[in-house]
């Protein structure tokens, strides 16, 4: 399982807090693209970062860990060690 913190992890948290803040059910799924049988097409607004995005369903076996989201004292989703849920 990867460490509690990766900062290839740090794109999750923007989305996260702008689309899911106040939820407690999310969890981080890593996967292995070299797995994943939908094309990967990365997407976003021009001139911004792009993201994964898969259209179809999720091979499970392209699932390597599963990994809590958890929130920090103020709310918001976080990975460092001061996240309380």
């Amino acid at each position: 399982m990867p460490p509690p913190w990766n900062p290839m992890f740090s794109p999750v948290l923007g989305p996260a807090n702008a689309l899911f803040l106040g939820r407690d059910d999310l969890v981080l799924l890593v996967i292995d693209p070299a797995k994943v049988g939908p094309a990967i097409k990365y997407e976003g607004a021009p001139g911004s970062q792009q993201f994964p995005h898969i259209y179809g369903p999720l091979n499970l076996d392209a699932v390597v860990a599963v990994m809590a989201l958890p929130r920090g004292r103020d709310g918001t989703f976080t990975f460092t060690v001061a996240a309380t849920s």
